[in-house]
């Protein structure tokens, strides 16, 4: 490898170059940082030096060698390439940022330039040049700029130059001149993330031009500004910062605002690969740029083509540039020129691969950035059109397109859909468009057509729009040989023929027997919120609709859970109420933690079920669930008091103010359970005894056509209590207009139609039955050791060892103390014991179980000298009097 300090071809016009290649005495490795200036406080010797191959010594230097530096890596073909096209010099590597607040930049008064300082330097005539690729777009971008303020006329924050994509991802050059008049050509074609763009920008005194080539191609002037109305559009100096230094260059980020502090007021960064950076004082022909071709005898149009190449295949003309496709066949001119391939026959193009596919076809329909263009598999299928790019490239079809397939025996059947459904036969022409196979009076043209199976009664149009499939109908309420407009007149998805509370649409999606009330599944929804213990639910910005169906529902429903936004994401949290769920004896790590705000109700923290579009089978059938009778449990632990909260709600405002369906803590702090009931009369139980804000309640409500009840499992108690019942008229409301079509809520409540209420605090384990159940059904009820009795199930593989004095893996803790610590009976390092830590005792512990802390002097008598109610899954305390000299404690749980 050769460094050089001074690149012979350039002339005396160059006032700076960094074409980022190291130095002889520091080669670069890949992820090399630029050399470090410690936060622009003193130059490091750690870094790889970027010098200024102009030979006047404007040295690059960058902020740290962390997040706000840049890296080197290794050049590719067109990434962005291998050798500079103007000399033919090679390019090994370029620069990329290395977090998201990159900063190079120069720095005169620590480089002291013996040529042309860069950062005094001013013309009426000059050229910036660079190489770039983006990562992507929807902010302002500065790749190349020029430090300072109070220079515009109109905005004293402006900074002399910006050569920077703009939010709307197209490339613009902007720059201030000496008279304090600003001027900008803007290209309007955005850039692609990913790909490497050659920028030029030149200004001859009279024009301000922007010259763009993207990859393949050559030089195209994209915009052009007329600076004459200027007395002087020479570029502006912008003078001395707050320590005296001149002004500086930057490379990868710009500055806006109206501080003199160096360090103040940065922005615009560029995240991406810079490389070939230029600057010089004459307005420069794209046959001069770094990224151009170089006119020469043997191309004398600098398009990077032979002439001769062109003469003898393109026509005999030289009119026809590299990114042109003369024969049509999606491969450029300058890819069959690469390939040795005839740019003039539709039938011989590049595989470089050798995957069967033509490599202009693989780009033009699956544009990946280089160097890894040719990404497409022939034997993917991105369309889901059962048939394979292979295929499709063959057949003359888009890949990207389910509406564009091969139909070889012209049925207007997709060949791949008669592949997919019918493999057992050996010849297209078999399969009839006007054949139904599965009987449920839709062709095979029709169920192609709607994208059903046409072998499987079930899957088939739905023409009512019931939310039921026609076929689905005809198999469980056909009646003899009743055509399908009777059968559909039977029932709709709100029906319940067989009265077991679960309708036609919740048994479609259960797979169940709409006529048989044995066959159900009345557990509706499930949130567990077991997905992580930390951090935000993940969301996206207002109205994306992000993330959907994040917070998963582990019935079969799949009544997923999601937030709006950002700014209304709740996050997971690791307090529980028991470590162990007593009626499944399943592992419980993960609850949910809202944060009431004073921003709104746009604000507040919740969660929603996810909207129907987002669902797998496309129908929100819980928001549409109507009940002849239900159970719906939460359990919760608030951490403020006196306040209306609403841990969980069904919205609609069926009637006054009062939603169909609401769990509910008022200001007295005590627990309701609110619904409209069948008859459309609000009804309410209140609670008997206020929360205590820092402990779990687990409320149960349950419903039947004549009963409402609230069931409330207090601290400490191992059942619930019967709080209250109410005497109604059915269990659910159910308007004669159709079902309420309102999300079911966690973390805040609705009243009138508007949100209101948000809760504050843990909730965990919300379920929803079309059933109500018996208080031992509870998730949270115990029962002896039943709940043991199913965790040991599960958790210990030997029948005999799973008594809960039993210690089945040896660790000196007992089976039933690691049922309750939520411990791993099989693990013998998973066991209960006591640390020091800081001066207090810790140990593992479960939200709920009681402590008791006893001390010894002598280890023979032993005194209470302090209880703990753990609230997570550490229990800590710490002796408020110690003894003087030794002291000796334990920790004993009961487990009475």
């Amino acid at each position: 490898m050769l460094w050089v300090t001074a690149l012979s071809p350039l002339s005396a016009d160059t006032v700076a170059y960094w074409n980022f290649e190291g130095t002889e005495t520091s080669p670069v490795t890949d992820g090399d940082y630029v050399q470090s200036t410690a936060g622009r406080t003193e130059v490091q010797a750690t870094g790889i030096p970027v010098p200024d191959l102009s030979g006047n010594g404007n040295q690059l230097y960058s902020w740290d060698d962390g997040g706000s530096g840049h890296v080197f890596r290794a050049s590719a073909a067109d990434a962005p390439f291998l050798a500079l096209p103007l000399t033919g010099e090679a390019n090994d590597w370029f620069i990329e940022s290395a977090g998201d607040y990159p900063a190079s930049f120069t720095w005169s008064s620590e480089s002291t330039p013996t040529g042309t300082n860069l950062d005094t330097w001013t013309s009426l005539t000059w050229t910036i040049e660079a190489s770039v690729k983006i990562q992507a777009i929807g902010a302002y971008s500065t790749f190349v700029g020029r430090e300072g303020n109070d220079v515009s006329t109109s905005d004293a924050a402006q900074a002399p130059l910006y050569f920077q994509a703009m939010p709307n991802g197209a490339v613009r050059i902007l720059y201030v001149d000496a008279v304090g008049n600003s001027h900008a050509a803007e290209d309007t074609a955005p850039l692609s993330p990913g790909f490497w763009y050659h920028f030029a920008a030149t200004c001859d005194g009279s024009t301000l031009r922007l010259w763009k080539r993207a990859t393949g191609g050559t030089f195209e002037e994209v915009a052009t500004t007329d600076v004459t109305s200027s007395s002087n559009p020479a570029l502006v100096d912008p003078g001395v910062d707050a320590n005296g230094d001149p002004w500086g260059w930057t490379i990868g980020r710009g500055r806006y605002g109206t501080s003199d502090a160096p360090g103040d007021d940065h922005g615009d960064r560029w995240l991406g690969g810079i490389d070939e950076v230029r600057i010089s004082d004459t307005a420069l022909e794209p046959g001069e740029f770094l990224a151009g071709h170089p006119i020469t005898p043997e191309d004398t149009d600098g398009d990077g083509l032979p002439d001769a190449w062109e003469m003898a295949n393109l026509g005999g003309t030289l009119e026809f540039g590299p990114a042109d496709d003369y024969d049509y066949d999606d491969a450029t001119n300058l890819m069959e020129y690469r390939a040795s391939t005839d740019p003039d026959d539709s039938d011989d193009w590049p595989d470089i691969d050798g995957d069967g596919m033509n490599d202009g076809w693989e780009m033009a329909f699956f544009p990946n950035p280089p160097p890894n263009e040719l990404a497409a598999s022939p034997d993917d299928d991105p369309d889901n059109d059962y048939n394979s790019n292979l295929v499709e490239f063959l057949a003359g079809t888009d890949p990207l397109s389910e509406f564009s397939y091969p139909d070889e025996d012209q049925d207007w059947l997709n060949d791949g859909w008669e592949r997919h459904f019918f493999p057992e036969l050996t010849d297209l022409e078999d399969v009839d468009p006007d054949a139904d196979p599965d009987g449920d009076t839709y062709s095979n043209l029709d169920e192609h057509d709607w994208g059903t199976s046409p072998v499987d009664m079930i899957s088939s149009p739905d023409m009512d729009g019931d939310g039921l499939p026609d076929g689905w109908e005809l198999k469980y309420f056909q009646v003899a040989d009743e055509d399908i407009a009777t059968v559909m007149a039977y029932q709709d998805g709100r029906s319940d023929p067989d009265g077991d509370s679960v309708n036609n649409l919740l048994e479609y999606v259960a797979g169940s027997d709409p006529t048989d009330a044995e066959s159900k599944d009345t557990l509706l929804a499930y949130w567990r919120f077991e997905e992580a213990t930390e951090g935000d639910v993940p969301s996206g910005g207002n109205g994306e609709l992000a993330y959907p169906g994040w917070v998963k529902d582990a019935s079969v429903y799949g009544h997923h859970l999601m937030t709006w936004a950002t700014y209304t994401a709740p996050n997971y949290d690791s307090v529980v109420p028991a470590a162990t769920i007593p009626a499944t004896g399943a592992a419980n790590d993960g609850s949910m933690y809202f944060l009431r705000n004073t921003n709104g109700v746009y604000f507040i923290e919740s969660l929603f079920t996810t909207p129907a579009a987002y669902l797998d089978k496309g129908v929100a059938c819980l928001q549409l669930a109507e009940f002849d009778e239900f159970t719906v449990e939460a359990s919760f632990n608030t951490s403020v008091t006196g306040v209306w909260q609403v841990p969980i709600c069904k919205s609609g405002n069926p009637i006054g103010g009062q939603p169909p369906f609401t769990i509910k803590i008022d200001t007295s702090d005590l627990i309701r359970a609110a619904i409209v009931d069948g008859s459309g009369e609000a009804k309410e139980i209140i609670g008997t005894t206020p929360v205590v804000a820092g402990s779990w309640y687990s409320v149960a409500v349950t419903a039947t056509e004549s009963e409402l009840q609230l069931w409330i499992k207090y601290p400490g108690d191992a059942s619930y209590t019967l709080d209250g019942t109410l005497a109604i008229s059915g269990a659910w409301y159910r308007p004669e207009e159709g079902a309420m079509d309102g999300v079911w809520s966690i973390g805040t409540g609705e009243w009138a139609g508007t949100t209101t209420d948000a809760f504050q605090g843990n909730v965990d384990e919300v379920r929803i039955h079309a059933r109500a159940l018996s208080e031992s059904e509870f998730l949270f009820h115990e029962d002896g050791a039943s709940g043991f009795a199913a965790w040991a199930d599960a958790e210990i593989s030997d029948p005999a060892q799973r008594g809960e004095s039993d210690d089945a893996d040896g660790d000196g803790t007992t089976n039933y103390v690691e049922y309750l610590l939520g411990l791993a009976p099989m693990d013998g390092a998973s066991f209960f014991f006591v640390g020091w830590q800081g001066g207090s005792l810790e140990w593992p512990a479960a939200s709920g179980l009681e402590f008791t802390i006893e001390r010894s002097e002598t280890l023979e008598t032993w005194e209470v000298v302090g209880t703990v109610t753990a609230t997570g899954d550490t229990g800590s305390w710490t002796d408020p009097a110690p003894p003087e000299g030794r002291a000796f404690y334990r920790v004993v749980l009961a487990t009475d």
